[in-house]
Formats: C-alpha cells, sequence, structure tokens
C-alpha cells in the first residue's frame, strides 16, 4: 500500500514538468507569433515610405497592366489586336510573349477598376503577397526548427535589400511567391503529415486549386505538379499497409490533377491563349545550360547584396559550405523542399530567358532553411559553446542590421534626390508619350525600343524593328529614337518632327 503514493507522487511531478515545458512552448510560440507579426508590420512601414510613383522602363510591367485594363474597361479585343501587333511585328521575340499568364492581370484589374492608373495603389495591393508570404514562410517551418531561426529566415526575407528595391516593380513575382510557397505548404501538410482541412476530399482538392493559381501567374509553376507527384510517392510508402481502400485512396491522389487541369482548360476558353514559347526556344544554344549554370549558381549572391561593394558575394560564398552541410543532414527529412528546389533550378537552366534572382526567388527560404541547419550542425563542433543557438542568431541579426543599414540608405538616397530614374515617368519620356497622343493619328504605329509601353501609355501601336526595310514593308508611320537607340535610322537624312533631351521622333513617310 506505501507504494501507490510513492507511485502516485512520481506521475504528479510528471504531469507538472508536462505541463511546465506545455506552457513554455506555448509562451513561445506566443511571443514568436507577436515577433512575427511585428516583422511584417516593420516592412509595410518600410515599404510605404519607400515607394515612388514611377516605374523603371522595364516592359512587362506595361503588359500586365495593359492586360489588367483590358479586363477592367472590356476591351480585351483591342487589346488583342495591339500586342498581336507588338509581338508579330518586332523583330526580337524577346521582348515578351504575345499574352502573358491571365492570374497576375485578374488580380490587378479590381485595382484598376476601382482606382485607376494609380502606380502606389498598384504598388501596395501586389506587395501585400509579400506580406503573407512571410507569414506562409513562418508557417512552412514552424515545426521544423526552433522559434528564433524561424523568425530569422523569415526576417530575411523580409528586410533584403533586393525585396525592398524589388517592390516598385508592378510584376507577378510577389503573388507567384504566394501561391507557390502555400502549395508547398498545403503538400506538406495534407500529403506528408496528413493534416486535412475539413476533410480528405477538400483538402486534396485545394492542393490542385493553389497550384493552378499558381500557375496562371507563372507557367514555370508547373514544377509544383512533379512535385507533389514525388511527394505522393515517398508517402504511399508510408501509408499504404494502412489503406484499406487502395482504389479510393488512388483517386484521392488524383484529384489535386484533375482540379489543376479543368480549371486551367476552363481558363483557356473564357480568356485569349497563345503559347509563344516556341519563339523563345529559338534562342536556345548548344552554350545555354552550360552559361545558364554559372549565372544561377551566381546568382543568390544579389540576394546578399549590402553597402560595401563586393559583400554580397563574399556573404554568399561563406553560405554555402553551410547550405550543403544543411542539405546532407536534411535530405531524407526535406526531400520536400529539395525536389522543388532541383525542379526549379533545372527548369530555368534548361531556358534561354535571364531575369535575375527573381525567376529564382522562392527558392531562397529554402536556401535559408538549409543554412540554417548548417549552422546549427556547425555549433555542434564547437565543445565549449553552452547556447548552441547563439552563433547561429548572432550571425543573422548582423546579416539583418547590414540589410537594414542598406534599406535605409537607398531610402534617404531617395528623398534627397528626389527626382524620377530614366523610365515612362521622366519629364522627356512624359513630353514624348504626351506629345504622340495628341499629335499622331489614332491608329497610327510607331517603332519604339520598349513597344509595350508605348502601347500603354500613348495608346498606339508598337514594335521594334531594327531594319529600315521592314518599317516600310510593315507600314509604320513613325520612329522613335533616343541615345541608346537609333538603329533603324542609321545612314539616313532625317528631320524630327519632335525632339527633346532624350527623344526624337520621326515621320517615316519623311525620311529619304
Amino acid at each position: 500500500m506505501s507504494i501507490k503514493p510513492f507511485y502516485g507522487g512520481r506521475q504528479i511531478v510528471r504531469l507538472v514538468k508536462s505541463n511546465m515545458i506545455k506552457q513554455q512552448r506555448d509562451g513561445n510560440s506566443n511571443r514568436s507569433l507577436i515577433i512575427l507579426l511585428l516583422i511584417i508590420f516593420s516592412v509595410s512601414l518600410i515599404y510605404a515610405i519607400g515607394f515612388r510613383n514611377d516605374h523603371n522602363w522595364g516592359g512587362d510591367f506595361s503588359q500586365y497592366i495593359a492586360q489588367a485594363k483590358s479586363l477592367s474597361d472590356g476591351s480585351i479585343q483591342q487589346f488583342i489586336e495591339n500586342t498581336t501587333f507588338r509581338y508579330e511585328k518586332s523583330e526580337d521575340k524577346r521582348i515578351g510573349p504575345k499574352y502573358y499568364p491571365w492570374g497576375f492581370p485578374l488580380i490587378l484589374a479590381p485595382v484598376y477598376h476601382l482606382l485607376g492608373f494609380n502606380l502606389i495603389a498598384m504598388k501596395s495591393f501586389t506587395s501585400l503577397f509579400f506580406l503573407f508570404s512571410l507569414a506562409i514562410i513562418y508557417l512552412i517551418f514552424k515545426d521544423k526548427i526552433c522559434h528564433a531561426h524561424n523568425l530569422l529566415i523569415v526576417a530575411a526575407i523580409a528586410y533584403s535589400p533586393y525585396c525592398f528595391k524589388f517592390k516598385d516593380n508592378i510584376l507577378s513575382d510577389m503573388p507567384f511567391l504566394f501561391f507557390t510557397l502555400l502549395a508547398i505548404l498545403s503538400i506538406q501538410q495534407v500529403i506528408l503529415r496528413r493534416n486535412y482541412l475539413w476533410n480528405d476530399v477538400v483538402s486534396y482538392s485545394i492542393i490542385g486549386l493553389l497550384i493552378f493559381c499558381s500557375y496562371t501567374i507563372r507557367s514555370s509553376a508547373l514544377v509544383l505538379l512533379p512535385t507533389l507527384f514525388i511527394a505522393q510517392i515517398k508517402a504511399y510508402e508510408h501509408i499504404r499497409k494502412d489503406c484499406e481502400h487502395i482504389r479510393l485512396t488512388i483517386l484521392k491522389h488524383v484529384l489535386p490533377y484533375a482540379v489543376f487541369l479543368l480549371l486551367t482548360m476552363f481558363l483557356i476558353k473564357v480568356l485569349p491563349h497563345e503559347n509563344t514559347y516556341a519563339d523563345i526556344l529559338s534562342f536556345w544554344g548548344a552554350d545555354t545550360i552550360l552559361g545558364n549554370m554559372i549565372y544561377y549558381a551566381k546568382l543568390p549572391a544579389s540576394f546578399f547584396k549590402v553597402l560595401m561593394p563586393q559583400a554580397g558575394k563574399i556573404i554568399y560564398i561563406i553560405t554555402i559550405p553551410f547550405v550543403f552541410m544543411g542539405i546532407v543532414l536534411s535530405f531524407k527529412k526535406d526531400y520536400l523542399y529539395l525536389v522543388f528546389l532541383f525542379f526549379t533550378v533545372c527548369l530555368h537552366i534548361i531556358w534561354p530567358g535571364k531575369q535575375g534572382l527573381r525567376y529564382i526567388f522562392p527558392i531562397m527560404p529554402f536556401y535559408l532553411y538549409f543554412l540554417v541547419s548548417g549552422l546549427n550542425k556547425f555549433n555542434d563542433f564547437i565543445p565549449k559553446l553552452t547556447d548552441k543557438t547563439k552563433i547561429t542568431i548572432v550571425a543573422g541579426l548582423l546579416l539583418m542590421a547590414l540589410f537594414l543599414a542598406t534599406i535605409f540608405q537607398s531610402i534617404y538616397l531617395q528623398k534627397k534626390h528626389n527626382t524620377f530614374p530614366q523610365g515612362p515617368y521622366h519629364k522627356d519620356s512624359v513630353e514624348l508619350f504626351h506629345y504622340i497622343s495628341l499629335n499622331t493619328p489614332q491608329d497610327s504605329s510607331i517603332v519604339f525600343f520598349k513597344p509595350g509601353v508605348m502601347m500603354l501609355y500613348a495608346n498606339r501601336k508598337s514594335a521594334r524593328i531594327y531594319n529600315y526595310e521592314k518599317i516600310r514593308e510593315h507600314d509604320i508611320d513613325y520612329i522613335v529614337s533616343n541615345r541608346n537607340w537609333n538603329r533603324p535610322l542609321k545612314s539616313r537624312n532625317h528631320t524630327a518632327i519632335f525632339s527633346n533631351n532624350s527623344f526624337a521622333l520621326y515621320e517615316v513617310k519623311n525620311l529619304e
């Protein structure tokens, strides 16, 4: 009889300890949530201060806005005519496809409809997807690493000078980042952990919906399909012994692909669609893969770019061995991330076009995750270090300090000079578009080095043509030249009908 009270006492002690640990975990989780919200709030303030009411020349942004405008005011047919002229008459097919995927224009269309051609509104709305992505990154790694390291990864993405600079682009990258990461999170939760939302049918359907959303924004989201397939194969190896109804299980796993396919077919039916990837692939050569391998191997250095020259490259080189260490350690348990990373990098290595870090930015959270994993393992090799998280946290905080210093310097220089850089909002560009819109016929066509921008800001058909004979062949009415782009006019006598410090406008019929 005397043993029972003693046994009961031990049980009580264990229960108390268990409750204390649970309360500590809950407390840490609550503090982490507060810090996460503070990070997101602080980034939103920094971005609000740093938004510029202008845009670079780009080209992609003008096409996205033009597509959103056509959806908003019902002028899709006119848009089709203008963009078909731009694409088919231009000699260089690298100006962009005839149509971009309609996902991002569908996102922009309500903003355009409510607020008109408002750059700040479009930039702000697009940046919301970046802020949402920070929360998704935290959820992806929530049960993988400690809260402090998870928050460091989120902060590194949040305060990246690259992201701060990129915020002033009206492009599809941030919505694409959000839906892609959300798809990865859903695959992780539903396929690997079997944590269902409502039930398994709904959960599997949501995966297909999220992959579709990502695909409608950028076609490279197709890498999510083989990523999902491999995750299903690996998960099936563990659960097949428990499956009593094999056929139902297989049908359930097919559901995401069916949802994706049906929604894609529906979108093709209701909105214009034309595949022009064959034209881009015509630029593919024997040296494409090797050149792209070197290019993308160096590219992550731009994520770490800070105040000091070459510092980004140095930081990147330092991270590489730790990332490889993290990959080796996490190869089995984090194969989902590695598969996604592998397919994403392979796709862009074989693709002829290069657009900087924006093409592979969705893999950067996973790069940082493997970096943290490698640093944690490195800490284990230091015998006198009692707190194994300190080196990782100190390194992360130093990086955050460099990132924030770079951002605030950019804001300071921007407010100090307060001038529009070269682009469609520079005073010379504004003068050019204003003159063309008032003094040329509505149905006229113009050769310009950024035909999509001309189409958006002057509402005229435009193409990029280098050969003067082709200009005459296509019945082009006007040519705009600038300091860096006057190839169609070389060796010809000409008098401009309009000129300023940056541009000159010529009427083709007056050229000798």
